[in-house]
């Protein structure tokens, strides 16, 4: 099972409420939280892998602050049009051919919140993704590149310098040579050719779902982001991507949708609509054994950060994109 550190004192900063250690300690719980271990400064949490939304602090504190009626509801998040483009080339179609991403701008780094946005990515590279099979995630300094970005696939024989190192390898070389390409160069091994994403003047982004190029590396100094996902499916990658951006949003990231650009279409990302679902207040009940009213139901559920309202005797549940894992009436029934 997946496990994250949280720190008494940011946490509290994110709540935006003075909350005693004591009390985070006693409210977690009530998330389906599990605690691992408790220290002066911080508490090691485990979480279950169907929650990858828990995966960041920012995702704790977002459902930490329904729970204790802080702030209820569907989170709002607003995307502009960054006006960047990124071209899936028919080469790589055969290989890992799909494609999401965003540009968030504005973000504020410190140490401790980069370490916990990269743990992040690897807990989402590690979960939804399946160990980086079916979907893998790159985060890029969008400042040091000039869209338009593209997709592709390159030969074994392409060189470039990869994340930590100074000096050029070739793809094949990284996959022998760099630990990430011994971790995870199964994936790709059997491909005549190698993924690979470029800006417009070729330069190296990321050798997805190996290693990103040293030229986009994070830092504290780093303020706009361009995201980009690879995937063997769509909606994972979609999944992914909801999860991420969000917490980046709550951090004070500014949120801006790219144009991907496939050989026969053209799509926009991302797409955090929520989810629309009509459940009936005698179902819960029956499953609960209670009798709650739909006021209740709905003010239980509004505390679950979805939005609920009476809808011809039935109640419409609106449930936010990063909630991926409520894909039947019953899971509504759990978060009541």
């Amino acid at each position: 099972m997946p496990v994250i550190n949280l720190f008494y004192n940011r946490l509290s900063k994110i709540l935006g409420q003075p909350l005693s250690k004591q009390s985070i300690l006693d409210n977690l719980p009530y998330l389906g939280l599990d605690i691992e271990e408790e220290t002066d400064d911080y508490v090691k949490v485990e979480y279950n892998p169907n929650r990858p939304d828990f995966s960041s602090e920012w995702g704790i504190a977002r459902a930490l602050k329904g729970f204790l009626e802080f702030e209820t509801g569907l989170p709002q998040y607003s995307i502009e049009d960054s006006n960047i483009v990124l071209k899936v080339d028919k080469s790589i179609m055969e290989f890992r051919p799909f494609f999401v991403g965003a540009v968030v701008k504005g973000v504020n780094f410190d140490d401790e919140s980069i370490k916990q946005i990269m743990v992040m990515q690897d807990d989402l590279d590690n979960g939804i993704g399946r160990r980086r099979s079916k979907v893998s995630t790159g985060i890029h300094n969008l400042d040091a590149v000039e869209p338009p970005f593209e997709y592709k696939a390159v030969p074994p024989d392409f060189r470039f310098n990869p994340l930590g190192y100074n000096t050029e390898k070739s793809m094949k070389q990284i996959l022998q040579d760099v630990e990430t390409g011994r971790n995870y160069g199964h994936i790709v091994k059997n491909f005549s050719g190698y993924p690979l994403i470029t800006d417009s003047n070729g330069k190296v982004l990321s050798f997805p779902p190996i290693i990103n190029g040293e030229v986009t590396r994070v830092s504290t100094e780093t303020q706009n982001l361009f995201i980009d996902i690879t995937s063997t499916n769509m909606k994972s990658a979609e999944d992914v991507l909801a999860v991420l951006l969000t917490a980046l949003a709550d951090m004070g990231g500014k949120l801006e949708s790219i144009e991907v650009q496939y050989p026969n279409f053209k799509k926009i990302t991302p797409d955090l609509t929520a989810l629309r679902m009509i459940i009936e207040s005698s179902f819960i009940n029956r499953l609960l054994g209670m009798n709650l009213s739909i006021k209740e139901i709905i003010k239980y559920l509004n505390r679950s950060r979805l939005d609920a309202k009476l809808s011809n005797n039935s109640i419409e549940v609106y449930i936010p994109r990063y909630r991926s894992d409520i894909i039947h009436p019953i899971d509504i029934v759990e978060e009541v």
